[in-house]
C-alpha cells in the first residue's frame, strides 16, 4: 500500500503525520543498520512520546468524564420531550456540576456570588463530600490503571472503559484497587486463554517444491517432524488450571501477590511447553505474569502522589516488558517490588525427556 501512495508525501508544503506501532518505529530508527523497506523509505523522521505518568493518566480520565459528562448534559437539555427517567438524570447531572463549582470555583472570581448561593444549597451540601471522595477514588484507580497500561494512553482509555463500567468496586480507595486489579488481571488472563486454546499454527505449502523433477533426483531423506499446530491436550490443561487460579483470587489481603509467586515460579519455564508455545505464546505469557505482579504490588501499595517515583519505576518495568517479559521481570526484582528471582531454566535435554515422553 505505502509503495502505491509514497508519492503524495514528496508534495511541497504538505506534511504527513502518521501513527505507528513501538515495532514500525523501531525499524525506522535502524533504517541505517537493517535493510530498507518501503517503510523506512517513506518516513524521514520519528517523533517519538513518552509514555504517560500516572498522574497524567488520571488527569486524560478525568478530562474525559467531563466531557463526557457536559455532553450527555447538552444531549438531553436538547430532548425536546424527555423521559422521566431522562428528567431525573439531567437534574441530577446538574447537581453534581453544581457540587463540581463549590468545590474548583472559577479563578477568575466572576461567579463567586453564586458559588456561595450554591453552597447554602442542602443538596449540594451533602453531594460536595460525596463528591469529593468519589473522584478521590476515581483518581486513585484511574493512577492504577496507567501504571499498568505501561502509561500508554490508548490502553489506559481502554481499560479504564471496559473495567469501571463493567463492575461497582468498593467505596474505600485501597480496597477499589484491588478490586479492580483481580478484574483486570481476570479480564486478560481469560482472553489469553480463549486466544491460545482456539490458535492453529499455519502450515507451509512446499508441494511446488517437492513435486518439480529437481526433487525427484535428489536422494530422499526423511523429513524432520514438523512442530504441533495445536497446543496438546496437557498445555491447555495446564493453562486453563493456571488461569482458573487467577479468575478465582479475591482482593483480600496478598493473594494476588501469592497467586503471582506461584504462577512465575510454575509456568514462567514451564516442563509441559511444546514447541509450538515457545514459539508463539510464551513471550506473551510472561508478559503477562510480569503485569500480574504488578498488579499484585498496586493492590497493597495505594498508588497516591507520595509514591510516585515507585509508581514510575514499575511502569517503566512494565513497558521493557513489551519488548522483552525477562528485562522488565529484572527490574521487578529491584526494591521496593522486590520480585522473587526467576526460575532456572530446564535444560534442553530434560526438555526433550519431557518432551518424548508426552
Amino acid at each position: 500500500m505505502l509503495r502505491d501512495i509514497k508519492g503524495i508525501f514528496e508534495i511541497d508544503g504538505v506534511h504527513c503525520l502518521v501513527s505507528v506501532s513501538y515495532e514500525a518505529a523501531r525499524a525506522l530508527k535502524l533504517a541505517g543498520v537493517v535493510e530498507r523497506d518501503e517503510f523506512n523509505s517513506s518516513f524521514y523522521t520519528v517523533l517519538e512520546l513518552p509514555p504517560l505518568s500516572p498522574e497524567q493518566c488520571a488527569d486524560m480520565l478525568v478530562a474525559r468524564s467531563a466531557v463526557q459528562l457536559r455532553q450527555r448534559q447538552t444531549d438531553l437539555d436538547a430532548k425536546l420531550s424527555p423521559t422521566e427517567a431522562e428528567k431525573t438524570e439531567l437534574k441530577r447531572i446538574n447537581a453534581l456540576r453544581d457540587a463540581r463549582r463549590v468545590i474548583a470555583p472559577d479563578d477568575s472570581g466572576s461567579d463567586l456570588k453564586e458559588v456561595e448561593k450554591l453552597r447554602r444549597s442542602p443538596q449540594v451540601a451533602v453531594l460536595v463530600p460525596q463528591l469529593v471522595a468519589f473522584e478521590h477514588r476515581q483518581r486513585v484507580l484511574a493512577r492504577a490503571i496507567g501504571v499498568l497500561s505501561g502509561g500508554n494512553a490508548r490502553e489506559t482509555v481502554q481499560l479504564y472503559g471496559t473495567l469501571t463500567s463493567a463492575a461497582t468496586f468498593a467505596d474505600t480507595p485501597q480496597t477499589a484497587v484491588g478490586e479492580l486489579m483481580c478484574a483486570a488481571m481476570a479480564a486478560t488472563f481469560t482472553e489469553f486463554r480463549r486466544n491460545a486454546f482456539g490458535y492453529v499454527a499455519r502450515t507451509h505449502e512446499t508441494s511446488s517444491e517437492t513435486n518439480s523433477p529437481e526433487s525427484h533426483r535428489q536422494p530422499k531423506t526423511r523429513d524432520p517432524p514438523s512442530p504441533p499446530s495445536r497446543l496438546t491436550d496437557e498445555e491447555k490443561t495446564e493453562l486453563f488450571r493456571a488461569v482458573r487460579k487467577v479468575e478465582k483470587t479475591e482482593p483480600r489481603d496478598t493473594a494476588l501477590d501469592k497467586l503471582a509467586r506461584e504462577l512465575v515460579s510454575e509456568t514462567w519455564d514451564p516442563r509441559w511447553a511444546s514447541e509450538l508455545w515457545r514459539a508463539e505464546f510464551e513471550e506473551q505469557w510472561r508478559r503477562l505474569l510480569v503485569r500480574l505482579y504488578a498488579a499484585a504490588y498496586l493492590a497493597g501499595n495505594l498508588p497516591t502522589r507520595e509514591h510516585d517515583n515507585d509508581l514510575l519505576r514499575l511502569r517503566d518495568a512494565l513497558a521493557y516488558a513489551a519488548e522483552s517479559a525477562a528485562v522488565g521481570w529484572l527490574l521487578l526484582e529491584e526494591p521496593p517490588f522486590n520480585a522473587p528471582p526467576l526460575p532456572s531454566s530446564a535444560p534442553d535435554e530434560e526438555r526433550r525427556v519431557a518432551a518424548s515422553s508426552r
